[in-house]
This record gives structure tokens, C-alpha cells and sequence, in this order.
């Protein structure tokens, strides 16, 4: 028995003994293997590739186990470990790693690392995938002002520029621009990838940027509307909301032309000038700028020339506040009755009836049937409802939105019924004619009790007084008549009568010596003579 320290691989190896070499060699003895991290591996593959491809890429490594001339090394196997960007690649053990190139890849690196017998080899160098593509979108800069066809609204002799085209290619495209007109494509005015500042003539129909990548070719378009007006184009121009508009004519003439540029629908004339050329500009295009316009030219001795073109301005949907709107309607109410709402709107061009909605007074949608009458020019319309009011719940204010958005508001109120005026007018009449008639009758029985107190004083009293206190009285009832009549002017007569009614039961006078003679009391001292009532004497 041996005993080996300090063990390195040249330990490694067969061992046998005996009592002579050729024991030792006769057979039996032990393989001593010793173990070692594996190779620093080699990554391999095609790293150039186009995108939407997929690669192979191979982690190349070997054990450095030994002895290597024994069966041992025939059956080692090596684990891998993946790395993209320093991160773990989970699930990847295997020596080959598949990935689908896109144009991603070639900001990521990737390397690996051999593990065998639980000893991990070092990292091997990383690797760049280098994705080919060719560019996606052409980009031109500073971006074009376009309109709603795509195109770049130019008026004739006006430069643009410059623009400068780009593409993200790899390896990188070759750009240049590409000006067209009716003969065909040629050659713009360049530098490298920048379209150069010139005019725009008529006959330009766009200026392309090209960018050409291995064998194939990307091409981005700038078309090209000329705006301008004489005898032989045409023109329909569309501009978006709140754009510039610029209107060139031009009518060659001699003697030197007069030029009127008006809106036809409008029946307006915008501008007079003297000359070839009149310009005309809209800083912020809006909707009712939308019309048919008209450019003469005229000049002594010479026919009119004239151009007929149209400018079309599409815009949102808004309240026309300039048109015929009712804000309040009175209605009755019933399982049949209906109001019919008129709303004036801008909107170019015309929505669908389908996109309003109304809402009620409850705050929920109501059933309501709308169409849209469209106007004489092409943004004026009309939002025409019926709107229900089946009972007293519909009264109130009504909302009407599109796609969400509030347009405006209406308010519906309940009408006063007018066959109950008739009979409200006949109670009043009746009930100032009751009142009046009780009036009558509460004094004709005061003058009757006073009367009749003055005859029992003249059957008792002293004669000589009689005439003096009977003309007191007189005096004292037209005194009433007068009072009562003013009050009767105020409208307060009710109270009247209950204050003079009051008065006679208290039965206090002053006859023409300014005393107070109480009737009471006299009527009492009669009573004495004559147990009849004052009511059954004025019977008799």
C-alpha cells in the first residue's frame, strides 16, 4: 500500500503492484482520475443574418479530466450554461442554442460556459449577432404639413425645402431623391440624403426619396398638389381645420388684367387686385371656409378668362350658433305627444343620425326619433327629434350629445290648460258679486236698527230733541255708506263689514249735543212699557 498528496493531473494514471514487474503487469490494480474544470468553450455559428431567419450557435468545450487514454474520458458528459447580457438563459443545458434573429438582436451579446463533474469551466468570449434588414419606414425631415389626402399643398413658384431623408438600414442604404414630373422620374436637386430648397413649377408631380439596400430598392413619396388657377388646370383642394390656405391666380394678359377671386355659394368677393398674380391667403382654415370658389381675369377689348374650383375644409361636429334655434318649448303631456326639437349644427362632412344621443330629465337616454336635414352648403345642417313626453316626468331640461360630447340644451315645460281660464274668471266674477250683495243686505239692516231706535226715542224721549237726533242718525249712516264704500275700493270689504257690524252691536252713538247715548239701555227702559223685540216691531 502507497499513499499519493498533493495531487495533480500527471497523478493521474493505472496503478498495480506485486512481488515483481511482472506481477505488477500481470493484471488487477486501479485507475486514479483526477478531475479538472473543463475548456474555456468557443462560440460558434453564422452571426451575420438576415432578420426573420433563425441561427444555430455552438458552444464549443472539451474535459480536462485526466488520463484522457482511459475509458473515462470517452464517457464524460459536459452541461452548458447560456448567457445573453450577463442574464441566465433558463432551460438552455444543451451545447447548441437556437435563436430567431429580428432586428432586436444587435443590441444583446451572448456567451456560455461547460460544467463537468459539478466544475464549471470559464466564461467564453461573447458574441455579437449582427441582424440585416433593410428599412422599415423612410423618414423625412422636418416632417411635411399634409392634407387629408397625404399630399403637400404647394402654390405654383413657391420653394420647399430642405428635407433630409433617412432610413435605418444594415448595413446602411444608399438614399437619394428622385423629383417626377409628366416625362418621368429624374434626378432631384441634392446633397447625400438632403432634397435641396428649390421652386415648384406645375409640371412636378412629386419628389421621392429612394433608399437602396443590397438588391432591392424602398422608395418614400412626397406628392405634390400645386395650387394654382388659370384657363387650363383644375383644382379641388382639401385643407385641414386651422391650416393655411394660400390661393394663387394668375391670368397673363395685355393690357395688364383686372383679377377678382369670389366664393360662389357665399356670393362674396374676397379680394380685387391689378397685375398677372393675385394671392390670396386663410391663416386658419375652418369649415365654413368650405365653398366653390371663382378667379376672373379681364382685360379691355378681351374675353373673360375665369377658373371655377372648389376648397373642401372637413371639420368636427358643432353648434351652429349662428342658425334658427328654439332653446324652450311648452307641451302637454300624453302616451302620444310628442315635441319636435330642431338643433343647427356645423359638420363637415354630415354625421349619421344614429351618433346623437338625447338625454331626459330622469338622466337616462330617451327613445327619440332623429334625422339629419342637410343644408345648402356642405357643413350647415339640421338635427331634427321627436321627443316624447308621455306624462309630467318629460317636463325639464334635455341634453343632446354626439359620441359622448354635449352639443347643447333644450328646456321643456308643461303648458297652462287653457279651457280652465274660462272658469277660473266666472268663480272670481261670482265670488265679488256674493260679496258685494252681503255688503247690501249687512247695511240695509243697520239703517233699519237705527231706525228704528230713533222711532222708540221719539214715542218716549223728548219731542223737541226727535228732529235733531234723526237728522244725527242720517248723518251717521251717510258717514257709514261713505266709509264703507271706500273700503269697498280697496277690496277689503269682508273686514269692513265686520267692523261696522261691530260697531251696531256695541249701539253707541253721539246725537247733537255731543253726548253718548247708549241704545242699549234706552232700549232696556222701553222694555219696562213694551216687552216686544226691536225685530217683532220692525215686522209689525
Amino acid at each position: 500500500m502507497f499513499e499519493i498528496r498533493d495531487i495533480t493531473l500527471d497523478d493521474a494514471g493505472y496503478y498495480n503492484g506485486g512481488t515483481s514487474g511482472e506481477a505488477a503487469w500481470s493484471g488487477g490494480g486501479v485507475v486514479l482520475v483526477v478531475h479538472n474544470k473543463p475548456s474555456k468553450p468557443i462560440i460558434t455559428g453564422e452571426l451575420n443574418v438576415e432578420i426573420n431567419n433563425t441561427i444555430t450557435l455552438t458552444c464549443s468545450s472539451q474535459s480536462t479530466s485526466a488520463p484522457d487514454y482511459h475509458y473515462h474520458s470517452k464517457l464524460v458528459t459536459l452541461f452548458y450554461t447560456w448567457f445573453v447580457n450577463e442574464t441566465k438563459i433558463d432551460r438552455e443545458t444543451r451545447e447548441n442554442l437556437t435563436i430567431y434573429v429580428t432586428i432586436h438582436l444587435k443590441y444583446k451579446q451572448y456567451s456560455c460556459t461547460a460544467t463537468d463533474d459539478d466544475m464549471e469551466s470559464d466564461r467564453s468570449d461573447t458574441v455579437h449577432i449582427n441582424p440585416l434588414y433593410g428599412p422599415d419606414r423612410i423618414k423625412i425631415t422636418p416632417e411635411p404639413v399634409l392634407n387629408v389626402n397625404g399630399n403637400l399643398t404647394v402654390r405654383e413658384g413657391e420653394t420647399i425645402g430642405p428635407f433630409v431623408c433617412t432610413a435605418d438600414c444594415n448595413p446602411p442604404c444608399n438614399i437619394s431623391w428622385k423629383v417626377k414630373d409628366p416625362d418621368g422620374f429624374s434626378d432631384a436637386l441634392s446633397e447625400m440624403r438632403t432634397l435641396m430648397q428649390q421652386a415648384v413649377q406645375r409640371n412636378i408631380q412629386l419628389f421621392g426619396c429612394i433608399a437602396h439596400w443590397k438588391d432591392k430598392m424602398f422608395q418614400k413619396n412626397l406628392d405634390i398638389s400645386t395650387l394654382y388657377i388659370n384657363d387650363v388646370s383644375s383644382s379641388n383642394v382639401e385643407v385641414s381645420e386651422n391650416a393655411t390656405l394660400r390661393i394663387s391666380c394668375h391670368v397673363d394678359g395685355n393690357p395688364i388684367p383686372t383679377l377678382r377671386l369670389s366664393r360662389v355659394q357665399a356670393d362674396t368677393e374676397l379680394d380685387e387686385r391689378q397685375g398677372a398674380w393675385l394671392n390670396y391667403t386663410i391663416d386658419t382654415a375652418q369649415c365654413t371656409d368650405t365653398d366653390t370658389y371663382r378667379c376672373r381675369g379681364t382685360s379691355t377689348g378681351f374675353n373673360n378668362r375665369e377658373k371655377v374650383f372648389s376648397i373642401n375644409v372637413p371639420c368636427n361636429i358643432s353648434f351652429d350658433s349662428g342658425g334658427n334655434f328654439k332653446s324652450t318649448y311648452g307641451s302637454k303631456s300624453g302616451l302620444d305627444t310628442t315635441v319636435n326639437v330642431a338643433v343647427p349644427i356645423i359638420a363637415n362632412p354630415h354625421p349619421q343620425a344614429s351618433d346623437f344621443t338625447w338625454v331626459g330629465p330622469l338622466h337616462e337616454p330617451v327613445s327619440a326619433r332623429t334625422t339629419i336635414c342637410i343644408g345648402d352648403v356642405a357643413y350647415r345642417h339640421t338635427i331634427r327629434s321627436s321627443l316624447p313626453v308621455k306624462d309630467r316626468n318629460f317636463f325639464g331640461s334635455y341634453t343632446l350629445s354626439y359620441k359622448g360630447e354635449t352639443i347643447t340644451k333644450i328646456t321643456i315645460n308643461p303648458e297652462d290648460d287653457e279651457t280652465s281660464r274660462p272658469y277660473i274668471v266666472a268663480i272670481a266674477l261670482l265670488s265679488f258679486l256674493l260679496g258685494l250683495t252681503w255688503l247690501i243686505v249687512a247695511l240695509v239692516v243697520i239703517y233699519k236698527r237705527r231706525h228704528h231706535s230713533v222711532h222708540q226715542n221719539s214715542k218716549h224721549g223728548d219731542e223737541s230733541i226727535q228732529p235733531e237726533e234723526t237728522l244725527n242718525m242720517t248723518q251717521q249712516y251717510d258717514d257709514v255708506h261713505d266709509m264703507v264704500a271706500d273700503k269697498l275700493e280697496a277690496q277689503n270689504m269682508s273686514q269692513d263689514y265686520d267692523d261696522v257690524q261691530g260697531t251696531v252691536a256695541e249701539g253707541n252713538y253721539t246725537n247733537a249735543n255731543g253726548d253718548n247715548t247708549v241704545i242699549e239701555d234706552s232700549y232696556t227702559e222701553l222694555g219696562r212699557r213694551d216687552p216686544e223685540t226691536p225685530y217683532e216691531e220692525f215686522k209689525a
